[in-house]
C-alpha cells in the first residue's frame, strides 16, 4: 500500500465517501454519493441568493445522490454511466419512483429518442420509462436548471462512513433530491415521498450488503436500480449474474 494514505476518506461537504482495501489494480473499491449536486456549502450559497455563485458548474452534475460504485477485487460490479445523456436517474446506482396521478412529459419516446441518439426500440429498457420519476433535474443533456434546486432545495444527507475489523459501513438520506411537488397529467401533484435511506455494508468476505428503507405516505411504486456499464447483467427472477 502508500505509505500514509488512508483507505477511507470522507467529504463530508459533497457527501461523498470513499474506501478502497488497496492500491493495486485487483484491490477492492467502493464508493458511495450522498450530497447536494456541489455540496452543502455551494448549496447554502445558492439558496440564500449569493450572487457569486451563479451555476459553477451545476449543469455538469449527475442525478446520483444515494449511488455507489462497487470494484471487488477490481471487478467492476456497478459503475457510472459516465457523459451519457440524457443525464437519467435510472442509469445511476438509486431510486426511481412511479407517483400517481402519472409524471407529465413534455416531449414522446420517439422525440427523445432522435434527440439523445438512442434506440426507440430499446429507449424503455436502456433509460428507464418516462413514468419514472427520478431526482430533480434529470431527463436533460445538461442537469438543472438552478432553478430547480431553488425550487426543490436539491438536499441529500451523508450519515456514516466508517470501518472496523475489515467491515465498511456507509450510509444516507436522500430523499429531499426528488421532486416534491412533480409536473403531473392534473397540474402539479405533491410526492408522497417521506424518506430514502440507503446503509452498505461491506463484509470481510467482499460481500456488500445493501439495505434500503423507503417511507411513503401513500402506495407508490419504486424500483432501485444496480448498473454496470462495462459489462451486462443477466437477470433470472429475483437473481442476476454479471457476465464479466
Amino acid at each position: 500500500g502508500e505509505v500514509g494514505l488512508s483507505t477511507l476518506r470522507t467529504w463530508e461537504n459533497l457527501g461523498l465517501t470513499s474506501w478502497r482495501s488497496g492500491w493495486e489494480a485487483g484491490d477492492s473499491f467502493l464508493s458511495f454519493k450522498c450530497g447536494p449536486p456541489l455540496g452543502h456549502t455551494w448549496r447554502d450559497m445558492v439558496l440564500a441568493g449569493d450572487p457569486d455563485v451563479q451555476e459553477m458548474g451545476y449543469a455538469h452534475q449527475h442525478p446520483n445522490a444515494g449511488s455507489f460504485i462497487y470494484y471487488p477485487e477490481g471487478t467492476p460490479v456497478t459503475t457510472t454511466p459516465l457523459y451519457t445523456t440524457p443525464k437519467r436517474t435510472a442509469l445511476e446506482n438509486t431510486w426511481t419512483f412511479r407517483p400517481t396521478p402519472a409524471v407529465e412529459r413534455s416531449w414522446t419516446i420517439q422525440e427523445a429518442s432522435a434527440s439523445f441518439g438512442w434506440d426507440p426500440e430499446s429507449f424503455v429498457e436502456d433509460l428507464g420509462d418516462p413514468s419514472l420519476l427520478g431526482q430533480a433535474g434529470d431527463w436533460q443533456m445538461w442537469f438543472g436548471s438552478i432553478d430547480t434546486l431553488l425550487d426543490n432545495g436539491d438536499h441529500a444527507q451523508l450519515l456514516a462512513s466508517a470501518e472496523e475489523s475489515d467491515v465498511v459501513f456507509m450510509a444516507g438520506e436522500f430523499a429531499g433530491v426528488y421532486d416534491q411537488n412533480y409536473r403531473s397529467s392534473e397540474g402539479e401533484s405533491p410526492l408522497p415521498l417521506d424518506a430514502v435511506v440507503r446503509t452498505l455494508t461491506r463484509l470481510p468476505s467482499g460481500v456488500l450488503v445493501v439495505l434500503d428503507r423507503v417511507e411513503t405516505s401513500a402506495p407508490m411504486p419504486a424500483q432501485a436500480w444496480f448498473r454496470n456499464h462495462t459489462s451486462p447483467w443477466t437477470v433470472d427472477g429475483s437473481s442476476a449474474t454479471l457476465n464479466a
